[in-house]
């Protein structure tokens, strides 16, 4: 018999896969899920997982539930492994960040290392979503700005530097690459934009 630990951590296991799958059909690279966008989501991932709708839907009481828990499930994931910015010293720890995420870009199914980003652009994403989504970039744009201002410490780049205007920027610049990359298939606009990110931040313009 199992014991109550052993149930929550099957449970959360369960959870995880639900949310994984959950991720995977929305970003399907064929783009039919795409234009399907939620609907039947949680039809499509009992089925992908061979487990009973009954059990995702308890869990889950509509599409937009399992939306939103897919969100919040990949925006965990994407901070922590931004939590690397309180570490960079020098330049060429920024450079080798970037590298990093470039390589992260061009692992099969991930589209192109940016789940979220092309979560922003779809239309159906909304109400609770969208701001589950709001809330991260939030926090994405604030780790990179304190990254830039440690940085700015260190005299990697200029004193005086508005670094959080400075992290605006990045972010808008590697999103803008993603999304490119996303619909026109072409990964070179991700390595151009990840380089001339790095150039931007060792040489930042004045506003």
């Amino acid at each position: 018999m199992y014991s109550k630990d052993q149930l929550a951590v099957d449970r959360a296991r369960d959870r995880d896969a639900v949310l994984a799958a959950a991720s995977r059909l929305l970003h399907d690279h064929d783009g039919t899920n795409g234009r399907a966008g939620i609907g039947c989501l949680r039809a499509r991932v009992s089925q992908a997982l061979d487990m009973p709708a009954a059990s995702i839907d308890v869990e889950f009481k509509d599409d937009q539930a399992l939306l939103a828990a897919t969100i919040g499930w990949l925006s965990r994931i994407h901070l922590r492994r931004q939590q690397v910015l309180a570490d960079l010293l020098t330049a060429g720890d920024f450079q080798r960040w970037t590298h990093a995420a470039l390589v992260q870009s061009r692992t099969p199914g991930s589209v192109f290392g940016c789940e979220l980003g092309w979560l922003a652009g779809q239309a159906f994403v909304a109400g609770h979503s969208r701001t589950l989504l709001d809330n991260t970039y939030c926090a994405w744009q604030w780790q990179l700005a304190t990254a830039l201002h440690g940085l700015e410490r260190r005299g990697v780049i200029s004193p005086g530097t508005d670094v959080q205007r400075l992290g605006a920027t990045l972010l808008s610049l590697l999103q803008g690459a993603y999304m490119t990359a996303c619909r026109t298939g072409d990964l070179g606009v991700i390595a151009a934009t990840f380089d001339a990110a790095a150039r931007t931040v060792i040489n930042p313009p004045t506003w």
